[in-house]
């Protein structure tokens, strides 16, 4: 989905809610969901910081393409 379809969403759905740096940081981390395609996109976002017995380095090293990484995309910028 894009940024000005989830800005738009957010106008419509709440109106007055959201003030700009809240949006910038909602379109931020709806930004950040790149990872699912890839999991070499910003992996610092989960990693840094965290609980150790996370075990982060078992996908680390991985590309999109990593049989292993699997997700599925769920557009509804149509949906509206």
């Amino acid at each position: 989905m894009s940024e000005q379809v989830r800005r738009g969403r957010l106008t419509k759905r709440d109106p007055g809610r959201w003030d700009a740096p809240a949006v910038d940081a909602f379109l931020g981390w709806a930004a950040w969901h790149k990872h699912a395609e890839d999991p070499r996109y910003r992996p610092d976002v989960i990693v840094d910081d965290s609980w150790p017995r996370m075990v982060w380095h078992r996908w680390t090293g991985w590309t999109s393409d990593d049989q292993r990484w699997r997700t599925h995309l769920l557009d509804t910028t149509s949906n509206g």
